[in-house]
């Protein structure tokens, strides 16, 4: 039976904790969304593919940007098994074009937008 997803791209990056060299998540899930889909998929391995390729194209038309793909089953739609786990995980390609900032000051934190640039560097 076919299941529908919905795949919204919205501004995240990865902080780095100069302590720790460890990673920070940021995401903005309110405000502003780089792109909105819906897919109808019948498996894990096609929600896969369609992160992929609908990543791949907010990429095209926001090179510079960092985001990271939401991606929730419609309602009254069946949850195929291993969706949570693979959502937790980030085994679905969700963050693909989530950066790493070395360091984010309070103006850059509440940006609608994380772009790279020369004070915020970000490394793929």
């Amino acid at each position: 039976m076919p299941i529908t997803i919905v795949l919204t791209a919205v501004p995240a990056k990865y902080v780095r904790n100069n302590a720790s060299n460890e990673h920070t998540l940021i995401v903005k899930a309110f405000g502003k969304k780089y792109g909105l889909a819906l897919h109808s998929v019948s498996g894990m391995d096609d929600i896969r593919q369609a992160v992929r390729h609908f990543a791949q194209q907010v990429h095209q038309r926001f090179p510079n940007y960092s985001f990271a793909v939401t991606v929730r089953i419609r309602n009254g739609d069946t949850t195929p098994r291993g969706f949570h786990d693979a959502v937790l995980s980030g085994s679905l390609g969700q963050h693909r074009f989530t950066r790493v900032f070395e360091h984010c000051t309070f103006e850059e934190y509440l940006a609608d937008d994380f772009i790279q640039s020369a004070h915020t560097g970000f490394q793929a």
